[in-house]
């Protein structure tokens, strides 16, 4: 969703984050395909059109084991968690608790970096 992705990406920004925002993802993972080591890390819708957030994940993840990747969804089941961890997601967060934990996520997993 556009305005979604706009909210997100100016609160990110204000969050300090510089952000490449998408709305496709095919845009974004040719975009990732050019340039891997200049992200940091991806969080990404689990329901877009042409592609899920899976299959975006287990792309990146192929280009680059070990990114961190975070991965939000309205609707959170055991089965999504553990089909995410085998794209090589690192978090799965409730969408309505973006704004509530997503700063906060993206901080921990950017110290974790090596």
């Amino acid at each position: 969703d556009e305005t979604v992705l706009l909210i997100v990406e100016r609160w990110l920004q204000r969050q300090g984050y510089r952000v490449s925002a998408f709305s496709d993802p095919q845009v974004a993972l040719e975009a990732f395909r050019a340039a891997p080591m200049s992200v940091d890390v991806v969080v990404t819708d689990f329901n877009m059109p042409v592609m899920s957030g899976l299959a975006l994940a287990e792309a990146m993840t192929a280009l680059r084991p070990g990114m961190p990747i975070v991965l939000s969804s309205g609707y959170v089941t055991q089965e999504l968690r553990r089909d995410a961890r085998g794209a090589g997601v690192s978090e799965v967060i409730y969408k309505e608790d973006t704004f509530d934990q997503l700063g906060a996520l993206l901080h921990r997993l950017l110290e974790q970096k090596p």
